[in-house]
């Protein structure tokens, strides 16, 4: 006989159990993939807060392919909008160009026998502008999961 916790079936039973789903509608009839696909997307934070205009009735996880994989549905003005809930404030491209900038202004600056006052401030700018970009980006990403972890999974038809 195999190692392990011994359960005697005398102990053990069967239950059936209910579950709740929430499920998004339209009208009558559940609404598909393919309708979500069509909502309209809008952005779900405003600067570095999530935008307090919008309702939100839960989250799907669905992937839509170069779009987003996890979305919250909102409604805005009486309709309802997909919103892409792993948006991030800036794009991973401009952040990069961002950093190799001031790379290249710190090398630049340090090359110099003399460092200017003007490159110096241009390169303590361009810092500062990096430094805020990062803060901005970890405070979206809170502001994010805050409200992830506070919508309700709603299920929609294939």
């Amino acid at each position: 006989m195999p190692e392990g916790v011994q359960i005697l079936t005398s102990e053990a039973s069967l239950d059936t159990v209910s579950v709740s789903l929430k499920a998004l509608r339209v009208g009558p009839r559940q609404m598909t993939m393919a309708v979500f696909r069509q909502l309209p997307e809008l952005c779900p934070v405003v600067g570095t807060a999530v935008d307090s205009s919008l309702k939100f009735w839960g989250k799907v996880r669905y992937s839509i392919k170069d779009q987003g994989s996890l979305w919250g549905v909102a409604e805005h003005d009486g309709s309802l909008y997909r919103c892409d809930l792993e948006y991030t404030p800036i794009e991973p491209w401009d952040m990069r160009c961002e950093v190799a900038s001031v790379s290249k202004l710190k090398r630049k600056f340090e090359s110099w026998p003399k460092g200017g006052e003007e490159e110096e401030k241009e390169l303590y700018a361009a810092e500062a502008l990096l430094a805020e970009m990062r803060k901005d980006i970890q405070e979206c990403k809170k502001s994010l999961a805050l409200l992830k972890d506070s919508l309700k999974q709603l299920f929609i038809a294939i």
